[in-house]
């Protein structure tokens, strides 16, 4: 009986213990936004509302957000074009100047939060620029401003 108790424990052991496997990781984006795009074997992943960063890189026009899967990085605000904006907060409508003496064109880009470009436009100096989002939810935008190597960068937040 012995002998055969020592089997069944040599069986499972020799059988069941080797079929285990390790844990794996997994790509996986968890959020109640967010998206992924296979480009070329380069996958490209995005979340709203992950609590952390592990690491920040930045080049000339490309960021990168290390650890959790985060939204497109921005540019913290900043203002090197003396741009006037307002009202912020605002409900989808707003108007903004840009108080210089060039005659440089002026390029604005308006962002969502997932950086999808919902405008993109050219206006001159000290001249009032009206901008309306369509149909817009509440949240925040981002607004660009670009002349020449100088820019301003701002936060727009929309309510209702």
């Amino acid at each position: 009986m012995k002998t055969k108790c020592k089997l069944y424990i040599l069986a499972i052991f020799c059988f069941c213990i080797p079929n285990l496997e390790a844990q794996t990781i997994l790509r996986s984006t968890i959020g109640s936004i967010g998206s992924s795009e296979n480009n070329g074997g380069m996958v490209i992943q995005q979340t709203a509302g992950q609590p952390a960063v592990v690491g920040n890189q930045k080049a000339e026009n490309l960021g990168l957000r290390q650890g959790f899967v985060q939204p497109m990085y921005f540019e913290e605000e900043q203002n090197e074009l003396n741009v006037l904006l307002y009202p912020n907060p605002n409900r989808g409508e707003f108007s903004f100047t840009v108080n210089e003496n060039s005659e440089e064109q002026i390029y604005f880009l308006l962002f969502d939060q997932q950086g999808k470009i919902l405008v993109e436009s050219e206006t001159l100096p000290n001249q009032l620029t009206p901008i309306s989002i369509e149909n817009p939810s509440p949240g925040m935008y981002h607004l660009k401003v670009i002349s020449g190597k100088r820019f301003s960068s701002f936060k727009i937040i929309v309510n209702h």
